[in-house]
Parts: C-alpha cells; sequence; structure tokens
C-alpha cells in the first residue's frame, strides 16, 4: 500500500485554485469500481493517491461551507461531514488502512460526501 508522498501532494489540481469537480467526480468512480474489481496494484495504488490529493482539496472548502449555513442542523451534519473526511485522510496518508479494497471505498466516499457542498459553494459565487 502507498502513502502519498509530499511531492505528489504538491501536484494537486487543487494547489493552485479550486478543486476540479469533474476530475474528483471521475476519480470517485473509478476508486468505487477498483474496490470491487482490483484494489490491489499499481493502478488501484494511483487512483488511491489521486482521492487522497483530492480529499485534501476538498475538506478546506468545504469547512468554508460551514460559515455559509444558516441551519444549525445542516451545519452539525456537515462539520461531522468534514471530520469524518479529515480522519480518512489521514488515516490513508498514515498507513493505517490494511485493507486495499477499504482503503479505496473511504476515500472515494469521503470525496462524494464533500464534493456536493463544494459544488454548491461554487454555484452561489462564494470563494
Amino acid at each position: 500500500m502507498t502513502t502519498i508522498s509530499a511531492s505528489a501532494q504538491h501536484l494537486s489540481p487543487a494547489a493552485h485554485g479550486r478543486p476540479d469537480l469533474v476530475a474528483i467526480a471521475n476519480a470517485i468512480e473509478r476508486g468505487q469500481a477498483l474496490a470491487q474489481a482490483q484494489p490491489m496494484g499499481e493502478v488501484a495504488d494511483a487512483i488511491a493517491a489521486e482521492l487522497t490529493m483530492h480529499l485534501k482539496a476538498l475538506i478546506r472548502p468545504a469547512q468554508h461551507r460551514l460559515t455559509a449555513l444558516g441551519a444549525a442542523a445542516a451545519r452539525d451534519v456537515l462539520r461531522a461531514t468534514v471530520e469524518h473526511a479529515r480522519h480518512v485522510y489521514l488515516d490513508v496518508t498514515h498507513g493505517v488502512h490494511t485493507s486495499p479494497a477499504a482503503r479505496l471505498h473511504l476515500l472515494a466516499g469521503a470525496c462524494r460526501l464533500l464534493l456536493p457542498h463544494v459544488e454548491s459553494q461554487g454555484r452561489s459565487g462564494r470563494p
């Protein structure tokens, strides 16, 4: 299982601006498919690395979205979602997950949970 190096994290599309939402959605689908079909190997490791970079890129805008939410219940749900995503990110980068399929499922799932919040933030024109 591969952890993400600092140099690989630097190559993240979000390192130079907003997250690429289409690339993230595509990576989510590839990660879910590989988790079912072939969760080990170079391709799976590459997708896991890509999902890890995307997850890192999604966490910050999702945190900013918390301030825009008016309803306390919606803020609580998003806050818990961001915390979950942060834990997944830290676990993966520290090599906690020994199951390659679980690693891909967790990364893809955390990205999938944050993506709508970042998409809606982009549509509203907020930074």
